[in-house]
């Protein structure tokens, strides 16, 4: 192994996360939901937020206005912990993770290949940065495949000091999405109200959050493309497991699975199968 290979391979199983967020609601229910940036986490709390609308009566335009009307009574901190793409892989240094200890958190699960496809949009074409290849972003230590696994090594680290996490999965939300959205209203202490579920779920449909990105309503939000004339700058995009095959070259996709092979802790653990599955 080479001097490079045992300076990454040391970085990687010594860091741990550390919150990207401080500023905590301390709501009486708060609850954390934890995921790698571009894992499906906006369509998630576009759902439970539409829920929540509907649950408690409240009157918006824009589901997301909830999350504020709503922080007293029922806090979702949602947040990428330091997985968030501004810190390079081996930035992510120990930090107090006390508060997770204490507060019901849920983690959602993606296949790394489908999240860096959707990641490539999402820095290119949303955020704006400039990239020279593909491989630059792929090799690259604030983006790439590298920034993902430590992401994921950083929490299979800390899971073990906690005692109430929830695992969901991406994969599962898109095949299942009633029974799956149900077992996230469950984690995050919500009350099951089966017609509220049923018209939460029309309204978190692709297409129709892909048409409220685009109204004014959500102009201003999570939602809303950089550029409406880029198709490609939208948050709803394609939504294809099968994406990372057209963005990236079989070269590219060896890169990949060597790299997972080689250096993810989660490689032969059951619970993050979906994570490296080529077939998703």
């Amino acid at each position: 192994m080479t001097h490079t290979a045992k300076t990454m391979q040391k970085e990687i199983s010594n860091h741990r996360v550390r919150f990207s967020k401080w500023t905590c609601h301390f709501s009486k229910h708060r609850h954390f939901f934890v995921s790698y940036p571009k894992s499906g986490r906006t369509w998630v709390r576009f759902l439970v937020n539409a829920y929540k609308a509907k649950l408690f009566k409240i009157d918006v335009a824009n589901v997301f206005k909830v999350e504020r009307k709503l922080r007293l009574k029922h806090h979702v901190e949602w947040t990428h912990l330091s997985g968030h793409q501004k810190n390079a892989y081996y930035a992510m240094r120990p930090n107090n993770i006390s508060i997770l200890t204490k507060t019901p958190c849920v983690f959602m699960l993606r296949n790394f290949h489908a999240t860096l496809a959707s990641a490539w949009f999402q820095v290119t074409q949303r955020l704006g940065v400039s990239l020279d290849s593909k491989n630059s972003f792929l090799f690259g230590t604030e983006y790439g495949i590298m920034h993902i696994i430590s992401f994921y090594n950083s929490w299979i680290e800390i899971q073990n000091d906690l005692t109430n996490v929830t695992y969901i999965s991406y994969k599962r939300l898109k095949s299942d999405t009633r029974n799956e959205f149900v077992k996230i209203l469950e984690a995050l202490g919500l009350p099951l109200d089966e017609t509220l579920i049923n018209e939460t779920l029309e309204m978190g449909s692709f297409e129709n959050m892909k048409r409220l990105g685009a109204s004014e309503d959500y102009a201003k939000t999570v939602l809303a493309p950089t550029d409406r004339t880029n198709p490609n700058s939208a948050k709803v995009r394609s939504g294809s497991a099968e994406s990372f095959r057209e963005v990236f070259t079989d070269e590219q996709i060896n890169y990949i699975n060597k790299s997972i092979e080689r250096y993810f802790l989660g490689y032969s653990n059951p619970k993050f199968a979906e994570c490296i599955e080529i077939n998703v």
